[in-house]
């Protein structure tokens, strides 16, 4: 805590291989969040490295080096502008494939309402630019991409959650997700548990950031994925 108006969080992320072959063994340390959050001009302002996602990450979730502003009080409102932080690589292509891996400059703005106690509506809109030389996206090397979701609680310990996303890729544009979710983990409560059946469908263009690209499309990688997800999760 700096002072009564704004904090600095950091975030260390290390992976370690103990595979040892010289190419892929040792241990890596990287500082995967560093910024300061604070009130600034009647908004909350996050400015430095930080994560963004939305709707389980279907269409965004990434970390960013740059600013986003919060206000709002009946409709939350987040806007934010940066670079992304992980490199566009061989498990992220979108469009075309690039000669090069490349930061992406990202403009979003998401917006998020309790239609009721039960009920939250949301929806997001992200422009990803590519900078480098290496072409990956179509017309003006930029890309557009928005969503809405909601979730909603219909009973004491069932929830239904979805969403809808589209990009302006010219095929291969849409993803959707829907998920019927029973209780759920509490890391603070010991023995809580809970489970959840999901299915998705991520077509190749939909969006460059997405949870549900890269290795979780099984052997499509970087072409998009469907099919079914079953969990549980106990503390």
């Amino acid at each position: 805590q700096i002072n009564d108006e704004w904090s600095y969080y950091g975030r260390l992320q290390a992976e370690n291989d103990l595979r040892g072959d010289g190419n892929t063994g040792g241990t890596t340390v990287k500082m995967d969040n560093a910024y300061v959050k604070g009130s600034l001009m009647g908004t909350t302002a996050t400015i430095g490295r930080f994560d963004y996602f939305l709707n389980n990450g279907m269409m965004i979730d990434s970390t960013m080096n740059g600013v986003k502003f919060e206000f709002g009080n009946q409709v939350k409102t987040a806007v934010f502008y940066g670079k992304d932080n992980n490199k566009n690589d061989a498990f992220n292509k979108y469009y075309q494939p690039a000669t090069s891996a490349t930061y992406l400059e990202v403009t979003g703005l998401t917006m998020a309402y309790n239609t009721s106690k039960a009920t939250l509506v949301n929806g997001g809109y992200y422009q990803y630019t590519n900078n480098d030389s290496a072409t990956i996206f179509e017309g003006d090397d930029s890309a557009k991409v928005w969503e809405l979701g909601f979730k909603t609680k219909f009973a004491k310990n069932w929830a239904l959650s979805g969403s809808y996303g589209a990009s302006d890729a010219n095929q291969d544009d849409t993803a959707y997700f829907t998920q019927l979710t029973y209780k759920g983990a509490d890391k603070t409560k010991v023995g809580s548990y809970g489970a959840w059946v999901q299915y998705r469908d991520l077509e190749a263009n939909a969006a460059p950031k997405s949870t549900l690209a890269a290795a979780y499309a099984f052997n499509q990688k970087d072409l998009g994925g469907k099919g079914y997800e079953i969990g549980f999760d106990y503390a």
